[in-house]
């Protein structure tokens, strides 16, 4: 299955000591938004509070706000970060394959390759993100759609849109989340296997209810 760089890896290097360390803005940010989804794993988004961020970021309250508002903000731009590094990353996976269902396979691989190193993280984005509430609904559909624009320029399918591809995704997701919540991630060939049948049958019924030119 294809290597995927952690989407927020646990720790990364510390910094020398002093608040004009070069670098140090966007460190900090990135620590904090690995406190936020491990605080946010741990305690739920409803039971989170600011002083776990910080505890599990290892930085004082005082970085903490000269960064984010509160805690929902927070929240929001770690879920923006991840989503956005994961499109980029099954992006760079398919540039190179060919159209069809190897491609389709190889980005899927990217996909379950960051559910399976770190379910906790995939639960928190597809379902801690909804109880933010409806600017974490907007958030998500937000992602929904850049990874379905990203499919559609990279499918051969040209005629399945982004707005299908969308919804396609939300059935994958539900999927992967019905595999988390029931511990089956272990089996993951078949999880493959289930999700590109699903993939199949859509795309293939797409097809077959088109159109076709006439002679």
């Amino acid at each position: 299955m294809t290597e995927v760089d952690p989407l927020f890896p646990e720790r990364g290097p510390r910094l020398p000591p002093g608040p004009r360390t070069e670098g140090a803005w966007d460190h900090h940010r990135r620590k904090l938004r690995i406190g936020a989804v491990r605080a946010v794993a741990a305690n739920g988004y409803d039971g989170a509070k600011v002083a776990d961020i910080v505890r599990e970021a290892q930085v004082s309250r005082r970085t903490f706000y000269e960064h984010f508002a509160d805690k929902q903000e927070c929240f929001l731009d770690a879920y923006e970060a991840a989503t956005s590094k994961l499109v980029d990353a099954i992006s760079e996976a398919v540039r190179d394959q060919p159209y069809g269902q190897h491609r389709m396979l190889t980005g899927m691989d990217v996909y379950l390759r960051v559910v399976l190193d770190d379910p906790e993280l995939a639960r928190v984005l597809l379902v801690e993100i909804v109880r933010v509430g409806q600017e974490g609904m907007r958030r998500r559909r937000d992602a929904y759609r850049q990874w379905a624009e990203m499919l559609a320029r990279n499918s051969a399918d040209a005629e399945f849109t982004a707005a299908q591809w969308q919804s396609l995704l939300a059935s994958v997701n539900e999927r992967v989340l019905v595999a988390i919540e029931d511990e089956a991630l272990g089996d993951l060939p078949e999880l493959r296997r289930q999700i590109l049948d699903l993939l199949d049958a859509v795309l293939n019924a797409r097809r077959a209810s088109s159109p076709h030119p006439t002679a």
